[in-house]
């Protein structure tokens, strides 16, 4: 997503990874994506940073929600836009064989 929208010239785009082998720096023609690793859910951004926060598949993953939704508001600017996606099933999916 990130790198698309980089190449449709948005500019000033992050990304935040929890996990340290993701702390890369992408790449596009004419523009970078900044990685970093750090809780999303306490970033180092400063407060009114952001106009748009993107969260993909994320909060189901054992985020503290009301710890993520006072975060998000923080980095946003007045008027500012959040948008957030979760991975939902309706059966419950089997993970019993799946080493942890």
């Amino acid at each position: 997503l990130l790198l698309n929208l980089a190449r449709l010239g948005y500019t000033r785009l992050y990304a935040c990874e929890l996990i340290e082998s993701r702390n890369i720096h992408l790449h596009t023609r004419d523009s970078k994506v900044e990685t970093s690793e750090q809780d999303m859910q306490q970033t180092y951004f400063p407060s009114g940073m952001f106009t748009l926060v993107m969260s993909v598949s994320v909060i189901e993953h054992d985020v503290n929600i009301p710890r993520y939704f006072r975060e998000a508001n923080r980095l946003l600017k007045e008027g500012g836009v959040l948008v957030t996606s979760c991975d939902y099933w309706p059966e419950k999916v089997d993970t019993t064989s799946v080493p942890l």
